[in-house]
């Protein structure tokens, strides 16, 4: 098969998984050399073992989601009574208080264990030049949160679909025929040059030796 062909193949599969289509794994592999299907099955390995471990939160995990809900319940209770400015304003200071120390709990667990930064959506960092502050919106939530507030990063963003997986494989493997096919051109390029060169060097030099021998 022709890498033309070859390729067309590979993006047809890509066109099938995108729509929600079914490739078998062994279709795949027919067309994918072994080390680019070892990728894809060592990926597949990757997203399980990432999908058992959010299953498996740390303690210190669970801590920080308590006393994030505490200081949200404090928050939210703040807000409800803002008409009360003498009440609103004590609870609104109990909150800030307790969003004080869920941080300073958030900055003693990531400097006793940095790899659990990969259970919060941003930056854990607590600077005053940082994105973090005392409000319910700017704290960090834990990846697993339904919170509308939480972003896109750390573990859970690291999790693609199976499909996923296999789309990723192929287009990688598409790359590298099309750089490999590049590559083939440019050397037939120079190759075709370098002809041209050394004709072109021959003739200019029985010119000079027909000339030398007619003098």
């Amino acid at each position: 098969m022709t890498k033309a062909k070859k390729i067309e193949r590979l993006k047809g599969f890509i066109d099938k998984l995108n729509n929600g289509e079914r490739v078998q794994n062994r279709d795949i592999k027919k067309q994918l050399s072994n080390e680019q299907y070892q990728q894809m099955f060592d990926a597949w390995e990757e997203q399980k073992y990432l999908r058992e471990e959010i299953k498996s939160k740390p303690e210190e995990v669970i801590g920080y989601e308590a006393k994030l809900k505490k200081a949200l319940f404090a928050y939210n209770k703040a807000d409800c009574i803002r008409n009360d400015s003498a009440r609103a304003k004590r609870l609104f200071g109990q909150a800030d208080r307790l969003f004080e120390e869920l941080l300073e709990y958030l900055q003693e667990i990531i400097a006793a264990d940095a790899e659990l930064q990969i259970w919060f959506d941003r930056d854990t960092n607590w600077t005053k030049d940082g994105d973090i502050a005392l409000s319910p919106i700017a704290v960090p939530r834990v990846v697993t949160s339904k919170s509308l507030d939480k972003m896109g990063r750390g573990l859970v963003g690291a999790i693609v679909t199976k499909q996923q997986v296999k789309v990723d494989a192929i287009k990688r493997a598409i790359n590298e025929l099309e750089n490999d096919a590049d590559s083939n051109e440019q050397q037939s390029a120079l190759k075709a040059k370098l002809a041209t060169l050394i004709k072109n060097h021959r003739i200019k030099s029985t010119q000079q030796l027909h000339v030398s021998c007619h003098q």
